[in-house]
């Protein structure tokens, strides 16, 4: 055997090299002001007093906030006794205490009005089977009695629990397609179809449907989050029963209405792309966090609207976030573009880097001229990978369907929960379907002589169009085969010539020879099925298709990895087995036969 010192390294492409690390380093900096925008998120909730007070949450913390807009608080949320931040605040009026509650909606946390330290938390026994549905909307209501009641936004169930936090009553399957906010009035339960475009009220003991206000489903903007009670509803027989937020299907930007018993709306003047996070009300004054400019807008009971609540300072605090989320957001998608485009542009420059390096056509065919695979022109090669690689088209076909159809219906809500489950499952059962059928098709096609010039496709084309093989090249040798044996940490490619056996690293970029032995050195080559090996060898050696190759040199040294053709492997080891010896190029030329490419 004989051990090959590495050769003088050919000159490098620079350039390339300079901007992938340019892709690098952007891409990097895309990540981290990806993560800096995250951690603003500005105003959200909203927890109003009876006094006019609110405590609003803003990025990981809680403001307090008098009647006048004055910022009293700045209270962590960590220091609440909340695990995350709050999704919900609502005030008590009968024990003048603030509850919230978090996204998990497994514990409920009673805070002091004026300072949010925490007083006591409650323990919410939830049912099992609504344990998983917990994690995305979650919306709290608490009765001056103590009783709460919690919906479930992808659980479709609103669930009444005691004061203690025992499980009390819950909504029957198939009232809700979605639910949200929901508000006592009285002992009655006011409660959101979101799906189902309507406000339903509830008893209060038992959560039987007492009433259901259909509204307005032709409009783009029809899907029901927020909602609250209308101050005047009960007392004035023309007050509006409900003060509403109506979204996209992304429940996303929005409007603000004002809803009647018989579905009558009225909508507020917030300008086109609102966003409304949060609303209520205080007294006679509605307040509405709208997250397209980080402002808590106010609007007296007529919708006439009144200045942003809060002071200057606070105002321009809330204006300097949203300044500083719009910077990191520039900065991570300039960034994330200029990765991008470096990234191609150093693939170009390395494909042009590589063409100048390319032998010409003659030469690649006189090098493929003894060749065991079979060199196809591109249209025959094209033919036979569609052939080869069907079910993987059809995959991707069918992955593309589902982007396109299913997940337009998913996103916009427009379907029924048991619709989308089957859907869902329809499409895991295919892709699932196809996959396996990939899996036996390409196993099937690893046998077959025809599928030898799909599957070898990558070695030839290296020995082709790379002067790998030249520069290591003596007079009278010509190239038999050539294989990759498959590794997971150390791939190889092989060359079997008329004299020698030729190993190289498996690199796409470049390739170097590590070993060069006379084909007499050979003693042994072995073939094993996938069936015969371990899931760790199957592993390790990249053979879950078809099997591994095992030669043995006389000094001891081994030679394993995966293979990707039969065909090519029962000749290589006829060869290596039989014809020890060298062999000789007949002396009558064969045609030479067309490049791929």
């Amino acid at each position: 055997m004989v051990l090959v010192a590495p050769r003088p390294t050919r000159r490098q492409p620079w350039g390339v090299i300079v901007l992938l690390a340019l892709a690098i380093a952007c891409a990097g900096l895309s990540i981290w002001a990806s993560q800096r925008k995250a951690a603003i998120q500005g105003p959200s909730t909203l927890g109003l007093l009876p006094d006019g007070a609110a405590w609003l949450l803003v990025d990981d913390a809680l403001w307090g906030l008098d009647a006048a807009g004055h910022r009293l608080h700045r209270v962590p949320v960590g220091q609440t006794g909340l695990a995350s931040a709050p999704a919900v605040l609502t005030y008590r009026r009968s024990t003048q205490e603030l509850y919230a509650i978090t996204r998990d909606g497994t514990r409920v946390a009673v805070l002091h009005p004026r300072t949010a330290q925490p007083i006591r938390t409650l323990a919410l026994a939830w049912p099992p089977d609504l344990l998983g549905s917990l994690g995305g909307a979650v919306w709290l209501a608490v009765h001056d009695d103590g009783r709460m009641a919690v919906a479930t936004g992808k659980g479709h169930t609103v669930v009444l629990f005691a004061p203690d936090g025992g499980f009390l009553q819950r909504t029957s399957p198939g009232r809700y397609r979605y639910t949200n906010e929901l508000w006592w009035e009285g002992d009655a339960l006011w409660t959101t179809d979101t799906n189902g475009h309507a406000l339903v009220r509830l008893d209060g003991q038992t959560l039987a449907e007492q009433q259901r206000v259909a509204l307005n489903d032709e409009d783009a903007l029809r899907y029901t989050a927020l909602a609250k009670a209308h101050p005047h509803a009960g007392v004035a027989r023309t007050a509006p029963r409900a003060t509403v937020a109506r979204l996209d299907g992304r429940m996303d930007t929005g409007r603000v209405v004002h809803v009647w018993d018989d579905g009558r709306e009225d909508s507020l003047d917030l300008g086109a792309g609102a966003r409304p996070l949060e609303l209520g009300w205080s007294n006679d004054t509605l307040f509405i966090v709208d997250g397209r400019d980080w402002r808590v807008r106010r609007f007296d009971s007529l919708n006439q609207p009144l200045p942003d609540f809060g002071d200057a300072q606070v105002r321009q605090d809330l204006a300097d976030l949203h300044i500083a989320r719009g910077r990191w957001d520039r900065t991570h998608h300039v960034s994330l573009w200029a990765a991008i485009g470096a990234a191609l542009t150093g693939a170009l420059w390395f494909a042009w880097f590589e063409r100048r390096r390319l032998v010409s056509p003659e030469a690649a065919l006189e090098v493929a001229r003894f060749l065991g695979t079979p060199v196809l022109p591109r249209n025959a090669w094209l033919r036979r990978a569609a052939v080869v690689f069907a079910p993987l088209g059809a995959l991707m076909l069918w992955m593309l369907l589902i982007r396109l159809v299913l997940s337009p219906a998913v996103m916009g809500l427009s379907t029924g929960r048991m619709t989308v489950m089957a859907a869902l499952a329809t499409s895991v059962t295919v892709a699932a379907l196809l996959a396996w059928w990939g899996t036996w098709w390409l196993r099937r096609q690893a046998r077959q002589e025809a599928a030898e010039a799909v599957l070898n496709v990558v070695p030839v084309r290296w020995l082709m169009r790379s002067d790998d093989w030249r520069r290591v090249a003596v007079p009278g040798e010509h190239v038999r085969e050539t294989w990759l044996l498959r590794h997971l940490w150390r791939p190889r490619w092989l060359i079997l010539t008329n004299q020698r056996l030729l190993v190289f690293t498996a690199r796409a970029r470049a390739r170097r020879l590590v070993l060069e032995v006379p084909r007499r050195e050979v003693v042994r080559v072995s073939l094993r099925e996938r069936g015969t090996l371990r899931w760790w060898e199957r592993l390790v050696c990249q053979a879950q298709l078809t099997g591994v190759m095992r030669i043995a040199l006389r000094d001891g040294t081994v030679l394993e990895g995966g293979l990707s053709s039969w065909t090519l492997a029962r000749r290589v080891q006829a060869q290596l087995i039989l014809l020890k010896k060298p062999d000789h190029a007949p002396a009558a030329s064969q045609p030479p036969q067309e490049a791929a490419g």
